[in-house]
């Protein structure tokens, strides 16, 4: 005799992604993006994360600051706070958008969307900047 209530579902991984947000909109890896890939009805978004000198976890796809934004060096060399901080540097892509933390990424996609409220929007980190060593 067998039991259908022990029976579940696996998880499925979302069939939709968002590679660095909705890129062709707006800049890639930035919170405008991501919300709009979601919008657009992806069902999760890839990014990659990287950690600043002063240990803040940061989205963004290059080690270096260069390509995207008005920033140059690597991030792990960089401090997210202070006077030359990396919270004020925009992209060089229009319109121009800060780089976002993990944790303010993460506080978007709790948001509620109207049309998104099952499943949770899942987040992808493929590779995370390898540890400083001293």
């Amino acid at each position: 005799m067998s039991d259908s209530s022990s029976t579940s579902t696996p998880n499925k991984l979302p069939e939709c992604w968002g590679h660095r947000g909705a890129s062709a909109a707006f800049p890639e890896n930035t919170l405008a993006s991501f919300e709009r890939a979601i919008r657009d009805g992806a069902e999760g978004i890839e990014s990659d994360v990287h950690v600043s000198l002063d240990n803040v976890v940061v989205m963004f796809h290059d080690p270096t600051l260069d390509r995207t934004t008005n920033g140059t060096g690597n991030i792990r060399d960089q401090n997210w706070y202070g006077p030359n901080g990396m919270e004020y540097l925009r992209t060089t892509k229009e319109p121009q958008q800060p780089i976002p933390t993990f944790a303010q990424t993460v506080e978007l996609l709790m948001k509620v969307h109207p049309s998104s409220v099952l499943p949770p929007h899942t987040l992808i980190l493929p590779s995370l900047a390898s540890p400083r060593t001293a």
